[in-house]
C-alpha cells in the first residue's frame, strides 16, 4: 500500500512539475509577444556590429532625409553633400551610443546629428557668419503661406541670405527658442530676434511675388 501511495505521489508530482514547466513557456512566450524586435531596429543593431549591407541600408532609407535637411541650412549642394558624408561617419561611428525607443527615435537622432552638422559648416566659413550689428526691426504679420506648394516655400527659404535662413529654420523648424539660438550661433538674442524677422519679411515678398505671377 505504501509503494502504491508512493508512486502515485511522484506521478503527480510529475504532472505538477510538466504544469508548471507548460505554464511557464507559454508566459514566456507571451512576454516575447510584446517585446518584438523591430526591422529597423535589428537593422541598427547588426550596423552598430559592423554589418556593411546593414549600413548601406541605413543610408539608403536616410541619405535623401539627411540631404534635404542639410540644403535647408547651407544652400550649396556641394557643401549638403560633405554635411551628408560627414553626417553619416558620425552615425555609424556612434550607433553603440544610440538606444532605439521606438519608431521615430532613430530618425529624430539623425535629424540632431545632420543640424548640428550643417551648423557646423555654416560656422567654419567666415563668409557665413551671422551680423550681430543688425538695428531692431518691427514685428508684422507672418506671410501666409497656405496657397503656396510646400516645395515652392522649401525654395524661398533656401533663396534666403545664410543668417537669416538659419535663424528662421532653428526658430520656426526646429522649435528653439531664440536664447537657444543666441547660444547655438553664438550671437545675441536681439540679433536672432531680428534676423527671423527679416527672414519673414522677405518671406512675406516672395510669397506675393509668387501669387501675383500664379
Amino acid at each position: 500500500m505504501a509503494r502504491c501511495q508512493d508512486s502515485e505521489y511522484r506521478r503527480a508530482r510529475r504532472r505538477s512539475i510538466q504544469q508548471w514547466k507548460s505554464d511557464t513557456y507559454t508566459y514566456l512566450c507571451d512576454k516575447q509577444e510584446h517585446v518584438k524586435v523591430t526591422p529597423e531596429e535589428h537593422l541598427i543593431h547588426s550596423a552598430s556590429n559592423g554589418d556593411n549591407s546593414a549600413r548601406h541600408e541605413l543610408y539608403i532609407r536616410y541619405s535623401g532625409y539627411v540631404m534635404a535637411l542639410a540644403l535647408r541650412y547651407v544652400a550649396d549642394r556641394d557643401i549638403a553633400c560633405d554635411v551628408l558624408q560627414d553626417c553619416f561617419v558620425q552615425v555609424f561611428t556612434s550607433l553603440h551610443k544610440f538606444s532605439y525607443r521606438g519608431e521615430g527615435s532613430f530618425k529624430a537622432w539623425i535629424h540632431r546629428i545632420a543640424v548640428n552638422m550643417s551648423l557646423g559648416y555654416l560656422r567654419n566659413e567666415s563668409h557665413n557668419s551671422v551680423c550681430n550689428d543688425l538695428p531692431d526691426v518691427p514685428d508684422d504679420t507672418g506671410p501666409d503661406m497656405s496657397r503656396v506648394p510646400m516645395e515652392e516655400i522649401m525654395r524661398m527659404i533656401g533663396m534666403l541670405p545664410t543668417g537669416y535662413r538659419t535663424v528662421f529654420n532653428l526658430y520656426v523648424l526646429e522649435q528653439k527658442s531664440h536664447k537657444e539660438i543666441a547660444a547655438m550661433l553664438d550671437i545675441g538674442e536681439s540679433t536672432s530676434a531680428s534676423q527671423y524677422l527679416r527672414a519673414r519679411k522677405m518671406l512675406a515678398r516672395m510669397v506675393k511675388d509668387y501669387e501675383n505671377k500664379h
